[in-house]
Formats: structure tokens, C-alpha cells, sequence
């Protein structure tokens, strides 16, 4: 496999990316320029890497001509991870890295003579919340998404789809929310369920105070799930498929566990975890904690989720990959919290 890849440097391709690189015969790996000596250094143990200077969010993503004529002519599989992970991200950046972006890779794609399949690093938002049960076709309404990031995503995938590429195999992966490794606990910034870990770690002597209380208010949905994934597990599912693609033309996974934590439950894991007596009791539904939730440290964009109760199919996944590794998150809560109390004494 001559593996042309994007996204590399980031949280999750430096995981995926370290699997893959010894299955790999030649590997190409595109850096923008303030980058490039970092990322190399990181990578510096695989002599099968070449390294492209470029920036995906140019038209002409490829900085020089001759490693455009060395991409024309040897890769075969184009793993694309690069975009903005962020649900705070502003529409204009959402915009550039995730649509236009994704437009350049494949336009940049399409000159590659030997390409047979295009791997593409989507989400789980892209599929919306309207349905109880989202199948892995399932794309959201692009009026009702509550944030730039998860309209962009749902955008970038109708592109892919409908792109020159169709000619050729086409995956789709939809990540749930990706924490730390479930052995070290280690993260690169605060996002997702970070948010709660946060607010406790930084408040945790004020709440250990509300312990005769009993309950905790918190504006959320009994049935709301987090579809959680750890970080070296998902890179452990991507690097088979990717390794191993079925002989379907177009394929989408959801890559979440069968079984979905509800937030209910995994806050007051953590709360258990620091020693708080405490637990959730929900408050009426209000665009008013849009407003409060920052106070907390916490993005307004986050309410949203704090009630997403859609079950995610993952039918896809099971029957092609039945063999993927399985996870508990309750057996991994204690290294997840570690990792991020690491991360919040060293930031």
C-alpha cells in the first residue's frame, strides 16, 4: 500500500499513523510548512515517510511540483484526517478546513493515476439527532444542526459522495467522541466530555461541600448518551479497515461501542472518582444555560448534547469488522480521569 495521508500530526493520526506506517510500503504525509519540522521529528523512526509540504485549504494543496508528480504516480489509498475537530469552531473555519479542505484532497486526489480507494475521517454529528436510531446512511438536517462543526461535517460527506472519487471505493468513518487512550488516559485538549472533568477537577473542594445535598442541577436528558471512543481503540479499527477495505464501493461506520454510555451515568462516575457524594438531577430544558454554561467554562455549543439521545447503528461495522476490539468505559474511567488531571496541571 503507497498511502497518501493528511492529518497526521494531530491527536488522532499520530496514533493511527504509527499503526499503519510498518503495514505500508511507501507513505506520503502532507504538513504545512510551520509544522513540518515537528512532525518529522515525531515521525523520525519510519524511513518509509515522505514528507509533502503543503496546506489543504490552498488550491493547489501540493507546495512543490515535484512531490506532486511523486503523488501522481504512486499512491494508491488517500486517508484524509484532517479538519477542524471542534464544536466551538467559527463558520468560516469550519467552512475552509472541513468543506473546502476536503474539496481540495479530493481534487488533489483525482490526479493520483493508481488511486483505488478514498478513506475519509467524518463524524458521528454528521448524521444529525432528528431519529432515534441513526443508521450509518443517515445524514443530518443541514437547518436543525445546532453548530458549524457537525454542519460541516454532514456537508463534507454529501461532497465526497457525490464527487468524481464515486468512480472509485469510497469510506466513510463516523468517530463517536474521541478521549484519551484507555491505558494512559493522555489528551491534547479539552473537548467533549473534558469539559465536565474540567468544571469538577477545578471546582471539586466546592462541590465535595454539596455532598449533604445529595443532587447536583445540570440541564440535561435522562436518556442522553455519550458515544465515547478512547483513542488508541479507534485508531485500532481504522488501521484494520483501512489495512483490510471490504469490496463494497461506498461504505460508512459508525465507530462507537455496541453499548453507549448516558451522560447521566458518566458524570457521576467522575463525580465517584473525586470522591463526591452527589448526584444529577435534571433541570427543565432552556436556551437560558446557553448563557450560563459558559460561566462554567463549559461552550454554549455544548447544551445540545448534553441532550442527544439518539441510539447509534453500527450494523456496518459489525458485520465487516466483527472482530473489533470491545471496550467498558467503566473500566477505563479511572485512567481517562489520570490523563486529564495531567493535562489540566500542565496547560
Amino acid at each position: 500500500m503507497n498511502l497518501f495521508i493528511t492529518g497526521a500530526s494531530g491527536f488522532i493520526g499520530k496514533q493511527v499513523l504509527s499503526q499503519l506506517a510498518p503495514k505500508c510500503n511507501k507513505i506520503f504525509l502532507l504538513s504545512r510548512t510551520k509544522s513540518l519540522l515537528k512532525t518529522k521529528e515525531f515521525f523520525k523512526e519510519f524511513d518509509n515517510i515522505t514528507f509533502i509540504e503543503g496546506d489543504i485549504t490552498q488550491d493547489e494543496v501540493v507546495k512543490n511540483i515535484e512531490d506532486l508528480k511523486l503523488l501522481q504516480n504512486n499512491v494508491n489509498t488517500v486517508l484524509n484526517i484532517a479538519g477542524h475537530y471542534d464544536i466551538e469552531v467559527s463558520e468560516l473555519d469550519s467552512y475552509k478546513t472541513n468543506i473546502i479542505g476536503l474539496q481540495n484532497i479530493i481534487n488533489l486526489s483525482l490526479q493520483f493515476s493508481k488511486l483505488t480507494i478514498f478513506h475519509h475521517i467524518s463524524s458521528y454529528v454528521a448524521a444529525g439527532s432528528e431519529e432515534k436510531i441513526l443508521k450509518e446512511t443517515t445524514l443530518g438536517n443541514a437547518k436543525k444542526f445546532g453548530d458549524y462543526y457537525s454542519r460541516s461535517k454532514m456537508q463534507g460527506e454529501v461532497i465526497l459522495k457525490k464527487s468524481a472519487l464515486s468512480k472509485i471505493k469510497i469510506r466513510i468513518y463516523r468517530p463517536g467522541i474521541v478521549i484519551g487512550s484507555s491505558e494512559s488516559g493522555n489528551i491534547e485538549k479539552t473537548d467533549g466530555p473534558y469539559y465536565f472533568m474540567k468544571f469538577i477537577n477545578k471546582y471539586q473542594e466546592i462541590l465535595k461541600h454539596l455532598n449533604q445535598l445529595k443532587v447536583f442541577p445540570l440541564p440535561f436528558n435522562q436518556t442522553a448518551i455519550l458515544p465515547l471512543i478512547p483513542v488508541d481503540i479507534l485508531s485500532n479499527w481504522l488501521c484494520e479497515a483501512v489495512v483490510n477495505p471490504t469490496k463494497h464501493k461506498i461504505r460508512t461506520y459508525h465507530l462507537v461501542s455496541k453499548e453507549q454510555i448516558k451522560l447521566k451515568d458518566f458524570v457521576e462516575w467522575l463525580f465517584k472518582e473525586y470522591s463526591i457524594d452527589l448526584k444529577l438531577t435534571q433541570l427543565p430544558e432552556s436556551d437560558i444555560y446557553k448563557h450560563l454554561l459558559p460561566t462554567l467554562g463549559m461552550p454554549k455549543e455544548l447544551l445540545q448534547y448534553m441532550y442527544y439521545d439518539s441510539k447509534l447503528d453500527i450494523s456496518n461495522k459489525e458485520e465487516d469488522y466483527p472482530h473489533h476490539q470491545s471496550y467498558a468505559l467503566e473500566d477505563i474511567t479511572s485512567n481517562l480521569i489520570k490523563g486529564s488531571k495531567r493535562f489540566f496541571k500542565e496547560s
